[in-house]
């Protein structure tokens, strides 16, 4: 065979080993979708909760892949790998009462960071011994569980947590919280008091306040801590007058649970539904003197903090000796309305509960309401006010880190399983390592949160893009070194003809051309495979043709002169081309792949702009609705007022709905560089 028959061969040889490696690699990536699609999957494209089945890549946003080979379906997803949640056998404390003193259990904070899912947090508060552990065992379906007592001695202390699969939803978890009783004649403190409730809401999407018998000013008075919240709770860490305003964004839904009721509920001659009957004692008196200030100022703080509120009514279920042994009897010896009445209260928290969110409508998961109720309990101890601002941007500062670690940790392991593939193979895989690094940017755009200024994003690009290339040098180096050292050896001989003069006589000039020649098919043989191999032949011959016209010139062949000056500028000719080509298609992935991360920012920007919009949203119907209840009732001056709350959220609304996608990540851009599109 001539060398230019075994060039071709050789070639084709390495294309046909390229592909099937690539063709391996590509299988490989539609496997882990097919493994996915025929799992069980717990995503739902319209709650936007996060699959359960595990694989390598992210799940909420579907790309083109870069070859044929990849070719999925439109509506193919990959789930993200999900942390087990470490199963609890029981409740255990979360925020321990010490003289006084709240501080967290290390233990109940790193079982909430083992979950990945969203979480509905459903907090337990009243007086004590009311049967407060009682109810909350009754929701976990337990018999055991959160201590109960039978003496006058309270048993809760601090705030009690037990996380526990969801009864409904395979894609959330409930946390069950059980707050220590208020009023507590052992402890005497209501400031320690309204710090344990304040945590409470901050930490809950479902509130339920728990008291016997009816709603009478009594049990009403037992409640005022409500009105407190506003001087114990900061929602901007630039404090401000009107924060109350903002605390319907962030509170949970309240329930009254009314215990061993006795009386029918009947107003006016007419029976009536639990929940008539809170609205009922929820009205405001007219007359606005004194002693009536205090009476409204609860009854609004109720009205106006909590998005929404439920009342359920339960009868005594069982009998006054039995109480002691409450827990293990079976329902069928509980007086059967108790049973009804707690199925409703049941159904209600399990349908109904709502995933715990945060300012701007985030999810919160458990890893997530560790990180704040870690915030919330560091700045009560310090004697501060739990600020929710702040608490949020802890959260979100935590969570984008391991977001970043999250992706760098997948693109490390396909980085890893390319590099076993040979160097000259892998330094070609270009759309792979551009496919590996989107989804690296995927999966950082499932976890991220809030990274407005691309603080995050902008460190992980750097980090992908420097792994890259260092793995791309070494590769570059490698085969630099390796073809200077086979050039070396072929072109020794040659070198030391020309240092010796030997070229330097009539017909030299031959002798240098069939030596040259031999030398680059040599060369060219031997390193076929190898990446800078025509570039380290360009820079010799670069060196040799000052000689060879020296040659030329005492040999006086001025008309081989321009054929071999030919040939030369051919194997030029293909090193700078080859170097062309190479920055063409760099510059061609380098302009997908921004295109790329500039496609996802944008999903994820509208995404949490479209949570923010949904959350101004609910508090104006809010704001409405309890603004037309109270012209019902006669309170223009609440109803104007209501009215005027909702005008600024309108406004607020109106804010979030002009705020530009490039307005807000423009110095981001600045510094990713231009492109043609924009």
């Amino acid at each position: 065979l001539s060398f230019t028959e075994r060039h071709t061969m050789l070639l084709q040889i390495a294309t046909r080993t390229q592909f099937l490696c690539f063709l391996v690699l590509g299988l490989s990536a539609v496997d882990e979708c097919l493994e996915h699609r025929t799992s069980k999957c717990g995503f739902h494209p319209s709650t936007g909760q996060t699959c359960t089945a595990e694989a390598d890549t992210p799940s909420e946003v579907t790309h083109n892949l870069p070859s044929p080979l990849f070719v999925l379906g439109s509506q193919d997803k990959v789930a993200i790998p999900l942390t087990e949640a470490a199963e609890m056998e029981g409740p255990m404390t979360l925020v321990e009462n010490v003289d006084g003193t709240l501080r967290l259990n290390p233990e109940a904070v790193n079982v909430l960071r083992t979950i990945e899912l969203p979480v509905v947090v459903v907090a337990v508060a009243g007086a004590a011994r009311t049967g407060k552990s009682y109810l909350l065992n009754r929701l976990a379906k337990s018999k055991k569980g959160f201590s109960l007592g039978s003496t006058v001695q309270s048993q809760t202390k601090g705030i009690w947590m037990w996380s526990l699969p969801h009864p409904r939803r395979v894609d959330q978890r409930l946390i069950l919280l059980d707050t220590e009783g208020l009023g507590d004649p052992e402890k005497g403190d209501e400031h320690n008091d309204n710090s344990v409730l304040s945590l409470a809401i901050l930490l809950s999407s479902m509130f339920v306040y728990n008291s016997r018998g009816t709603i009478d000013q009594q049990a009403m008075a037992k409640l005022h801590f409500v009105t407190e919240l506003a001087k114990r709770i900061q929602v901007k860490s630039q404090s401000n007058e009107t924060e109350e305003r903002n605390f319907v964004q962030f509170f949970p839904d309240f329930v009254w649970t009314l215990r061993d009721l006795t009386l029918d509920l009947v107003i006016n001659e007419s029976e009536v539904t639990a929940d008539e009957y809170l609205e009922n004692s929820l009205r405001l008196r007219k007359d606005e003197r004194d002693q009536n200030m205090d009476y409204n100022a609860l009854r609004r703080c109720i009205r106006d903090y909590f998005p929404s509120r439920r009342c359920f009514a339960f009868v005594c279920p069982a009998t006054r000796k039995e109480l002691k042994n409450i827990q293990e009897m079976p329902d069928d010896q509980l007086d059967p309305d108790f049973v009804r009445e707690f199925h409703q209260f049941s159904e209600y928290v399990y349908n109904n509960g709502k995933v715990k969110k945060v300012l701007g409508g985030h999810t919160v998961t458990g890893k997530r309401l560790s990180q704040l109720v870690e915030t919330y309990v560091a700045a009560i101890a310090r004697g501060d006010l739990p600020c929710v601002e702040s608490g949020i941007a802890r959260m979100a500062d935590l969570e984008n880190e391991d977001a970043v670690q999250r992706a760098l940790d997948y693109y490390d392991r396909k980085l890893t399983d390319l590099l076993e593939l040979p160097a000259h193979i892998v330094y070609r895989l270009t759309d792979l390592f551009t496919f590996y690094h989107n989804e690296a940017v995927r999966i950082f755009m499932t976890h991220s949160l809030m990274d407005n200024s691309g603080k995050h994003i902008k460190k992980l690009e750097e980090t992908l893009q420097f792994r890259y290339k260092t793995e791309i040098s070494k590769i570059e180096n490698g085969s630099r070194n390796h073809c200077n050292k086979v050039l070396s050896d072929l072109k020794a001989s040659v070198v030391e003809n020309l240092d010796s003069g030997l070229y330097l006589v009539p017909g030299g000039y031959f002798a240098l051309d069939a030596d040259l020649d031999k030398v680059i098919n040599e060369y060219n043989e031997r390193t076929l495979q190898e990446v800078k191999g025509l570039d380290v032949l360009a820079q010799f011959l670069e060196t040799v043709k000052p000689r060879l016209a020296e040659v030329q010139k005492v040999g006086s062949m001025l008309h081989e002169e321009g054929e071999h000056m030919s040939a030369l500028k051919e194997q030029l000719s293909k090193a700078e081309e080859q170097q062309r080509a190479r920055q063409q298609q760099n510059k061609a992935v380098e302009g997908a792949r921004k295109e790329d991360l500039v496609r996802q920012m944008m999903g994820k920007f509208e995404d949490e702009k479209e949570r923010l919009i949904a959350e101004q949203t609910e508090v104006i119907d809010h704001k409405l609705e309890e603004g037309e209840r109270y012209s019902s009732e006669g309170s223009e001056e609440d109803r104007k007022r209501n009215e005027e709350e909702s005008k600024y959220y309108k406004q607020e609304r109106k804010k979030a709905e002009s705020v530009s996608f490039w307005d807000r990540f423009r110095s981001f851009f600045s510094w990713l560089g231009g492109l043609l599109f924009l």
